[in-house]
């Protein structure tokens, strides 16, 4: 009976690990995605400007 609230505070603790994962994996993408337009919008203007 003591073993049960234990791999379910384990499953929760291993479920909430991975939602953290993906948020942050999103949060990445989304910061990378937004630095190649910022880059590339960078570069086509100095590339139009010379």
């Amino acid at each position: 009976m003591t073993r049960l609230p234990i791999t379910a505070f384990g499953s929760a603790a291993i479920e909430s690990y991975a939602c953290f994962c993906w948020s942050l994996v999103a949060y990445t993408s989304w910061i990378l995605r937004s630095a190649a337009r910022v880059v590339l919008m960078a570069w086509v203007a100095a590339d139009s400007a010379v």
